[in-house]
């Protein structure tokens, strides 16, 4: 029995959350949505792989919908994390991704998201080891 619980640990998903930067949001719509203020802390935002990106494979897009239910491009993971999150959407392991923070500085606009995961010993040991 006591086996039995301690190799279950290893298969029950623990959350995780992590806060990450939106790349690129000043080529998108997000000055046009700050200035109709329509972000809200903790919106919730969906994450669109990308897989046709010529810059990047990996490429995550962040899309975020407005008050008529319209989407709009918000920007990108970054480079650096795109590889794992796309990783994490592809193996069903991240489960929200919500609006952190929103600011401006110097005129430019800075976003924040929050991404939650829900991973496995093992997969937690996948990620940081092959991805």
């Amino acid at each position: 029995h006591k086996i039995n619980a301690f190799f279950s640990w290893f298969n029950q998903p623990r959350q995780q959350n992590q806060v990450l930067l939106i790349k690129g949001s000043y080529y998108y719509d997000a000055d046009r949505i700050d200035a109709a203020g329509q972000f809200t802390l903790n919106m919730p935002l969906q994450l669109h792989l990308e897989p046709d990106n010529e810059y990047d494979a990996n490429a995550v897009q962040i899309w975020v919908a407005d008050n008529l239910l319209q989407s709009h491009l918000l920007g990108y993971i970054p480079r650096s994390d795109a590889k794992r999150v796309n990783w994490l959407i592809t193996h069903h392991c991240l489960s929200d991704c919500r609006l952190e923070t929103c600011y401006r500085q110097y005129q430019r606009l800075y976003l924040y998201i929050n991404i939650t995961t829900h991973l496995t010993f093992w997969q937690r040991i996948q990620i940081s080891w092959f991805v």
